[in-house]
């Protein structure tokens, strides 16, 4: 093993060569399936005619790179089988698996980052300091013990106490929402209907 010190960093080199040409490989493929349109037949979608791309029907139940680039014979998207003439099998069929998984998933996964948004947003909502746990009785007692004792500075300092659900901070969230349009009903000298 001594007489070959340099095998680490031309491991490391082909690994990151074959990265590389994976991210660029699907990145392109994309961009073809995203620009390449087809009009399916209407037997096929139980509509009228209408162009797709085929990263669109890609989205759908029962589509497989496979079956949209065949769609797509005579476009500049590559079937499986140009792929791997590019490429080799092994890294053909990892570009096309890898991109058949994030097209599908796509959707979930803005999902996702809507909600992650959303958590960030509610975690910097500010808790009055004069706030009443106690007055929230949807709470557990055990919740309502913890966030009296520690009067946490706002949603996101009170998911990190132990005992406070998602469940218990989604209430407390509403409460603090309620609670602050009450007072400002009340500085405008207003009254909120007792179910708002």
């Amino acid at each position: 093993m001594a007489d070959r010190p340099d095998d680490g960093v031309h491991c490391g080199d082909a690994r990151w060569a074959t990265f590389a040409r994976k991210c660029e490989l699907v990145s392109r493929e994309t961009t073809r399936l995203a620009t390449t349109r087809v009009s399916l037949p209407a037997s096929e979608q139980g509509q009228p005619a209408r162009d797709h791309s085929l990263l669109e029907l890609l989205r759908r139940p029962g589509f497989t790179f496979d079956r949209v680039t065949a769609l797509a014979e005579s476009s500049n998207v590559g079937s499986r089988a140009a792929m791997r003439a590019e490429a080799g099998r092994l890294l053909a069929d990892q570009v096309i698996e890898q991109i058949e998984t994030a097209t599908r998933y796509a959707g979930y996964v803005d999902k996702q980052r809507g909600d992650v948004e959303r958590a960030s947003r509610s975690a910097s909502t500010l808790i009055p300091d004069d706030f009443d746990y106690t007055a929230v009785r949807a709470l557990s007692y055990e919740a309502r013990q913890v966030l009296a004792a520690h009067r946490p500075a706002n949603i996101g300092d009170a998911s990190r106490l132990p005992g406070v659900t998602p469940a218990a901070l989604s209430l407390l969230l509403v409460h603090v929402k309620k609670h602050r349009r009450s007072e400002t009903a009340d500085d405008a000298g207003l009254s909120l209907p007792a179910d708002a």
